[in-house]
């Protein structure tokens, strides 16, 4: 597993590697994880939500019990209507909603990640229309 190549905005690495290990059981057998973006509160938060991206969807993840259980939420690609990004001073807030109204978001992202997720959306969408 290279984890290097979902390190590059400064992501935590135990953080990325735990869910990795976690993603890739619920990946079907052309599915691969394109990005991964760490939630950065300002206060300690060991058990970071995240957001996978991967060439079919995107999984919300949220840690449940300290970490020990976690929550999946995940949306194909070709439900989702639109993906916006709004930056604060502490980071940055992700919103998708889906073709049938329904709206997920994660806050305080940093900045550079939720830009990737941002640019990753568009790129998927764009194919989509294509």
């Amino acid at each position: 597993m290279n984890l290097k190549k979902f390190l590059n905005e400064e992501q935590d690495p135990q953080a990325v590697e735990k869910l990795l290990g976690r993603i890739n059981s619920l990946l079907t057998s052309q599915e691969v994880v394109e990005y991964i973006a760490v939630q950065k509160k300002p206060v300690i938060n060991l058990s970071p939500d995240c957001i996978a991206l991967t060439n079919r969807r995107i999984i919300f993840c949220r840690p449940k019990t300290f970490g020990l259980s976690m929550d999946f939420q995940d949306y194909n690609w070709v439900d989702i209507a639109d993906c916006h990004i709004k930056e604060g001073i502490v980071g940055s807030t992700f919103t998708m909603r889906t073709t049938a109204n329904y709206t997920n978001m994660m806050d305080y992202l940093p900045k550079k990640q939720a830009r990737k997720l941002y640019q990753f959306a568009q790129e998927v969408e764009e194919r989509m229309r294509g």
